[in-house]
C-alpha cells in the first residue's frame, strides 16, 4: 500500500511545547527530552509525535498520518509501523498496556495521556477525547478493583487475584483498570509478564520486568539510589541500571545475598517506591511463574507495615493445578488469612454481548442487535475471547459488511451458523487454514519464537530476510490476524527488531498444535543458534530458554551446557528451586550425551546442585550426602583440579553437621591429603580439623590445628585468610574456654569480633556472634550472651539463616528463663530444638538439650528433664567424649538427686559425677572438671564429707592463674572457703 500527496508550503515557525508524564516536545526546536535529557528520535517520527499531540485522544486514521507526515512522498505501510515503534521505544511505551499511543486495530492511532500545552508563554491543558474501551459486561469487577486501590491509596496494602478460564477476559479487565490510571498523577504502574516455558524458567523474570517498567517512570538515576540503599542485590541483576553504581557494593550485595534477603530488599524497595506515589503492580499469567517470584508475592502480601500498594495478580487455576504448581496452595493460603482477594471472571450474559455488539459498530448500524447477540452467546455461552474472535470471523467472511456510515447483516442471523467452528480452538484453525501458505508459515514460525517473540527470531526460524519478515508480521499486527505489537527487542550484538505477541496465549497454542515435530525441531535449533550467537559472552541472562530450545531441537550438548548457565543464574541469584531444577534436568539428559562426555558433565552438574540442595534442604540432607558421594566416585575418573577439595568440603559439611564427627576428620585429612601443597587448601582443611577436634572434644588438637592455620597469613590469599580468620578465632574462644583459660578465650572472641570487616558475609557475621554469645554463656555472662544473641537473631531474620536464628534462640530462651520468665524461656529453647531437628543437624545442639534439662531440674519438673536427657545423643556418645559429654553426664547426675533424695538417688548421683569428672579429665577439660568437680564436691559435703570434697576441688582450684572473675571460679573459691571455715 502506498500514498502519494502533494508537498505543502512551509508552515511558521512553531513555538508549542506539549508536557506528558516525564516528556516534554518542542515543536520549534523539534526536541524530545525525558527529565532535561534529550530523547533522540527521527524526523519522521518527531512528526508523527507532533501530529498525535495536535489532538491528543482523537483517533487518527493511517491515512491521515500519511498525508500530514509523509505529504509528497511515496511510501508503505511499514514506514508508519516503523515510527510508531521508534516512539514507543523512545517514550518507553508498550503496545499492549500503551501508555502514550493506543492503537486502534485496523484503522489508526491516537495519543492517550493527559497532555498540557505551551505556546506562545500561555499554558493549558490540551483536550483529551474520550477513549473508548471494548470492555463490557465487567462494571463489578472494574468497581471492586476501584475499591482495592482506594484502600492502598490509603496504606492498606491489597492483593487481588483476578482469576478464571483461559480467554475469559482477565487480561482486557486488567489492562483496562491499569489504562484508566497509568497516566494519572500520583500513581505508578507497573507490569511483568510470567512466560510459558517448557521447564524452569528464569528466576524472578515478572518481577525484573516489572522493576525496569518502574525504573522508566521513576527514572533511572532515581530508581537507582532506592536500590542501591534499599535493594542493592536486585541492582546487581539489572545490569543496564546498575551501570554507574559502585561495583563494590554490589560486589558485597552479591555476597550478602540470600533468598530470605532478596524477599526483604524488594519489599522494602517498594514500600519506599510507595511512600511517594501508590504502586499498582501486575504480574499477568501468574500460572507459569517461577518459585521465587511466587515467593515475592507471598512475601508482600504478609507483610504487615503500612504500604500504597496493589498488587494485581492474574491466573487460570486449571492451568496452575495442571503443572503442579504451588500457586493454588499459596494462593489459598493468603485468602484464608485475610491477607488477599479474589476476583473470579465469569461467562458474559446476552445482555454484555449486546453491549460489545453495539460499542464495536455503532449503534446507527442497521443490525438486530438483540438477535445477533443472542446467536453470538448462545454460539460461545459468554466467553469473552470466543465473542470476539466469532464476531472477527464474520467480519472476515463478510456475515457483518462495512457499508458508508455504518455496518450492516448480509444475511439473515439464521443463516450465520453454516461452516462457523464450535470452539474457540476450531476457529483458530479455521483462520490458519484461510491464511496463504507464506502467511500460515510465517505464525508457525512466530509459535516456535513463543508467547511473544522478536521478528529476528522468526527471520532465523525461516532463514529469511529480517528487515521483510518484520514487515510481515506488522501486517498481520495490523490487521489484528493473530498477532499484536510488543516493545522492540534489542540483542547483545546490535540486532533490534520489532516485537510481537500472540494475541491470546489460545491462538498460540492453536498454531503451535499443528507444526510438524521435525519442523518444530529444526526451527527451534535455528532460533537457538542465531540467540547464542547474537547474545554471545551474555547467554547466561537468556540460559534457560536456550537450554529449552535445542533440547527440543535434539541438542542435547547444548541444552546441557545451557541449563548447566542457567543454574548458576538461579545460584547467583539465590534461586535455589530452579537451580535445582535446572540441574536435574540436565542430569536427566546425561545418559543421552556421547559415552566419553557423560561422567564430566556429570559431574560438572553435580558440584553446584549440591550447594543449592545444602541451601534448600540443609547440610545433613540425605540427598546432599549422595550427590557428593556420586561426585566423588566421578573425582577418580575424571576429576579437574579443584573438583575433589569441592567434594570433600561438600561431604564435611554433611557428615559434621550430622555428628558423624570420625567421617567430618576422614573428609578433612582427605582435603589437607589432596592438597599438594596448595597453602589455600591446607589452611582450609586445618580449619575444618579445629573445627572436627572442638566437637569430638578433642579440645588439645582443636587448639592446635586453629593456631596453626591462624599462623598461615603469610602464606594463604588474603581475601581466604581474611574470611576465615573470624571463623578460626570463634572456635579458638571455645576449646580455650573448655581447656581453662576464660580470659584467653574473653581475649580471643573480642579478636573476632574486631576482625570481621566491611566485607564479611552474613554466614561469617552470625557465626562469630553466635560464638561470642555461646562463650559467654559458657561464661555463666547470661545478660552478655543475650546481648549478642539479640544482635545475631536480627541478622539471621534479615538474611534468612534458620541454622543461626534458632541458635539465637536458645540463647535468649536462656536469658529468659535466668530472668525468671520460665515459660517464655522453654518455650523458645523447645522451638530452637525443634527447629535444628527439622534441618536433620545434630552438632553443637546436643548441649541445648541438657541446658533444657538443668532448667526444668532448677523448675521441679524431673520428669521433663529427663525427657529432655533422653533426647541427647551425648547420653550414648560418652564413650566418644564428645564435646558435651561430661556436661550431660553430669546434669544427669543432678537429675538423679532430684527424683530421688534417698541412698540409691545419692549413689547414682556421685557415679554420674564420677565419669563427668573422668570424660573432662581425659579431654583436658579443666573447666568441664571444675563444674563436675563442684557437684560432686556439693554433694560430699552435704553428707558431711568435706575433707574429701577439699582435697577434690582444691588441686583443681589452684590451678588455675587467670580468669578468677568467672562465675564457677567463683562459686569454688567460695565452697572452699565455706568448707575451710
Amino acid at each position: 500500500m502506498s500514498r502519494m500527496d502533494t508537498p505543502r508550503p512551509n508552515a511558521m515557525q512553531d513555538d508549542r511545547r506539549w508536557r506528558f508524564g516525564p516528556f516534554e516536545v518542542d515543536a520549534g526546536e523539534h526536541r524530545l527530552s525525558r527529565d532535561g535529557s534529550v530523547v533522540p528520535v527521527t524526523r519522521k517520527s518527531f512528526a508523527l509525535l507532533a501530529t498525535l499531540l495536535g489532538r491528543p485522544g482523537r483517533l487518527f486514521t493511517k491515512a491521515e498520518l500519511f498525508e500530514t507526515v509523509w505529504a509528497g512522498s511515496v511510501v508503505t505501510d511499514a514506514a508508519l509501523s516503523r515510527a510508531i515503534r521508534e516512539l514507543r521505544v523512545a517514550l518507553g511505551d508498550d503496545a499492549a498496556t500503551p501508555r502514550y499511543i493506543a492503537t486502534a486495530h485496523g484503522l489508526g492511532f491516537r495519543f492517550v495521556a493527559l497532555v498540557s500545552l505551551e505556546c506562545g508563554g500561555c499554558a493549558e491543558l490540551a483536550p483529551l477525547a474520550p477513549v473508548r474501551q471494548r470492555l463490557v459486561g465487567r462494571d463489578a469487577a472494574l468497581a471492586r478493583l476501584e475499591q482495592a486501590l482506594a484502600e492502598a491509596r490509603a496504606g492498606r496494602r491489597q492483593v487481588v487475584f483476578v482469576t478464571g478460564e483461559a480467554g475469559i477476559g482477565k487480561t482486557a479487565l486488567v489492562d483496562a483498570f491499569a489504562s484508566r490510571h497509568a497516566d494519572r498523577a500520583g500513581l505508578w504502574s507497573a507490569q511483568g509478564r510470567c512466560v510459558e516455558q517448557y521447564g524452569t524458567g528464569e528466576a524472578y523474570l515478572p518481577i525484573l520486568e516489572a522493576l525496569e517498567d518502574l525504573a522508566r517512570q521513576v527514572g533511572a538515576a532515581a530508581f537507582r539510589d532506592v536500590l542501591t540503599r534499599y535493594a542493592p542485590a536486585w541492582l546487581a541483576h539489572l545490569p543496564w541500571l546498575a551501570h554507574g553504581a559502585d561495583p563494590a557494593t554490589l560486589q558485597r550485595a552479591l555476597a550478602d545475598a540470600s533468598a530470605q534477603r532478596m524477599l526483604r530488599e524488594i519489599a522494602q524497595a517498594i514500600e519506599v517506591l510507595a511512600a511517594d506515589r501508590p504502586i499498582l503492580l501486575w504480574l499477568e499469567d501468574l500460572h507459569w511463574s517461577d518459585p521465587s517470584s511466587l515467593a515475592v508475592v507471598a512475601f508482600l502480601a504478609g507483610r504487615r507495615e503500612p504500604a500504597r500498594l496493589l498488587l494485581l495478580a492474574s491466573f487460570r487455576r486449571a492451568d496452575a493445578s495442571a503443572a503442579e504448581s504451588p500457586l493454588p496452595g499459596l494462593a489459598q493460603q493468603l485468602l484464608r488469612r485475610g491477607q488477599a482477594a479474589e476476583l473470579a471472571l465469569g461467562l458474559l450474559d446476552a445482555g454484555a454481548v449486546a453491549d460489545y455488539l453495539r460499542l464495536r459498530f455503532g449503534d446507527g448500524a442497521a443490525i438486530p442487535y438483540p438477535e445477533l447477540a443472542a446467536f453470538v452467546h448462545r454460539r460461545t455461552e459468554g466467553h469473552a475471547l470466543f465473542t470476539v474472535a466469532i464476531v472477527d470471523d464474520l467480519v472476515r467472511r463478510g456475515s457483518l459488511a462495512e457499508v458508508p456510515g455504518s455496518w450492516r447483516l448480509s444475511a439473515p442471523v439464521a443463516a450465520l451458523d453454516d461452516g462457523l467452528p464450535d470452539d474457540l480452538r476450531h476457529l483458530v484453525h479455521d483462520q490458519l487454514a484461510r491464511l496463504t501458505d507464506d502467511e500460515r508459515r510465517l505464525l508457525e514460525a512466530a509459535a516456535i519464537a513463543g508467547t511473544q517473540f522478536s521478528a529476528a527470531a522468526v527471520a532465523a526460524a525461516l532463514q529469511a530476510d529480517p528487515a521483510e519478515t518484520e514487515d510481515r508480521c506488522a501486517r498481520l499486527a495490523q490487521e489484528g490476524r493473530f498477532l499484536r505489537f510488543a516493545d522492540a527487542v534489542a540483542w547483545p550484538d546490535g540486532t533490534v527488531a520489532s516485537g510481537f505477541s500472540f494475541v491470546h496465549a489460545l491462538y498460540w497454542q492453536g498454531t503451535h498444535e499443528r507444526i510438524p515435530e521435525g519442523r518444530r525441531a529444526e526451527w527451534q535449533r535455528r532460533i537457538g543458534l542465531r540467540q547464542e550467537e547474537a547474545w554471545g559472552s551474555q547467554s547466561g541472562a537468556i540460559a534457560a530458554e536456550l537450554a529449552m530450545r535445542f533440547e527440543a531441537a535434539r541438542d542435547v550438548e547444548r541444552s546441557v551446557r545451557f541449563l548447566r548457565l542457567a543454574g548458576a543464574g538461579a545460584l547467583a541469584r539465590c534461586a535455589y528451586q530452579e537451580c535445582i531444577d535446572h540441574l536435574r534436568r540436565a542430569l536427566a539428559l546425561v545418559p543421552k550425551l556421547p559415552a566419553a562426555d557423560r561422567p564430566r558433565t556429570e559431574l560438572d552438574v553435580l558440584l553446584p546442585l549440591g550447594a543449592a540442595l545444602m541451601a534448600v534442604q540443609g547440610y545433613a540432607s540425605s540427598e546432599v550426602e549422595a550427590t557428593y558421594q556420586r561426585a566423588l566416585a566421578l573425582c577418580e575418573d575424571c576429576g579437574r583440579p579443584g573438583d575433589l577439595e569441592r567434594v570433600q568440603r561438600g561431604l564435611w559439611n554433611v557428615r559434621f553437621s550430622r555428628a558423624d564427627l570420625d567421617g567430618a576428620r576422614t573428609a578433612a585429612e582427605a582435603l589437607r591429603a589432596s592438597s599438594h601443597g596448595d597453602t589455600a587448601l591446607v589452611f582450609d582443611a586445618l580449619s575444618k580439623l579445629g573445627h572436627t577436634a572442638l566437637h569430638s572434644g578433642d579440645f588439645t588438637a582443636a587448639r592446635t590445628h586453629l593456631e596453626r592455620a591462624l599462623a598461615m597469613r603469610d602464606d594463604t590469599p588474603a581475601s581466604a585468610y581474611r574470611r576465615e580468620a573470624p571463623r578460626l578465632l570463634a572456635y579458638l574462644s571455645w576449646a580455650l574456654w573448655y581447656l581453662g583459660e576464660p580470659s584467653g578465650a574473653l581475649a580471643c572472641a573480642q579478636r573476632s569480633l574486631a576482625s570481621l570487616d566491611a566485607d564479611a558475609s552474613v554466614h561469617t557475621r552470625a557465626l562469630v556472634l553466635g560464638h561470642a554469645a555461646g562463650l559467654s554463656w559458657l561464661r555463666s555472662e547470661i545478660d552478655a550472651a543475650a546481648a549478642f544473641a539479640e544482635q545475631q537473631h536480627a541478622l539471621s531474620v534479615e538474611h534468612g539463616l534458620p541454622y543461626w536464628r534458632a541458635w539465637s534462640d536458645f540463647i535468649l530462651g536462656v536469658g529468659a528463663a535466668s530472668a525468671g520468665r520460665l515459660d517464655e524461656g522453654l518455650a523458645r529453647i523447645r522451638a530452637a530444638v525443634d527447629a535444628v531437628q527439622k534441618m536433620g543437624t545434630v552438632v553443637g545442639t546436643t548441649s541445648w538439650l541438657y541446658v533444657l534439662a538443668e532448667i526444668e531440674i532448677a523448675a521441679g519438673r524431673p520428669a521433663q528433664a529427663r525427657a529432655a536427657l533422653a533426647g541427647s545423643s551425648d547420653l550414648e556418645a560418652c564413650g566418644s567424649r564428645t564435646r558435651n559429654a561430661a556436661e550431660t553426664v553430669r546434669v544427669e547426675g543432678e537429675l538423679a538427686l532430684a527424683e530421688d533424695a534417698g541412698p540409691a538417688g545419692r549413689d547414682r548421683a556421685e557415679h554420674c559425677f564420677g565419669v563427668a569428672l573422668q570424660i573432662a579429665r581425659s579431654q583436658r577439660a579443666r573447666s568441664l572438671e571444675l563444674r563436675a568437680a563442684l557437684s560432686l564436691a556439693r554433694l560430699w559435703s552435704s553428707h558431711g564429707e568435706s575433707a574429701r570434697a577439699i582435697a577434690l576441688l582444691a588441686p583443681i582450684h589452684a590451678a588455675y592463674d587467670e580468669g578468677f572473675d568467672t562465675a564457677d571460679l567463683m562459686r569454688a573459691s567460695a565452697m572452699l572457703a565455706a568448707l575451710r571455715a
